[in-house]
């Protein structure tokens, strides 16, 4: 799968979503950033999980986001700002 451009989800940064052709991807932030290392040109990193996979409707994501608990930033609780697949 190539993830298309990420979206943030909240305010907090711990709820990205990833997508493709065929799917969303609903990530969450796990861990904390690590300092950037002087041979490293990345910078400062931090991993994502992701944890559902969504080929549905913007309805069926919109659920599954209620249901992990993520709280929308006001961007992203309007539905013509969700990215299409």
């Amino acid at each position: 799968m190539t993830d298309r451009s990420l979206f943030e989800l909240d305010a907090d940064g711990r709820w990205r979503l990833a997508y493709d052709g065929q799917q969303w991807v609903v990530q969450r932030r796990v861990g904390k950033p690590r300092p950037a290392r002087s041979n490293s040109a990345a910078g400062a990193t931090t991993g994502w999980k992701a944890v559902s996979f969504v080929g549905g409707t913007k309805t069926t994501l919109r659920r599954v986001l209620r249901d992990a608990g993520v709280v929308l930033t006001a961007q992203a609780e309007t539905a013509a700002r969700l990215p299409t697949r």
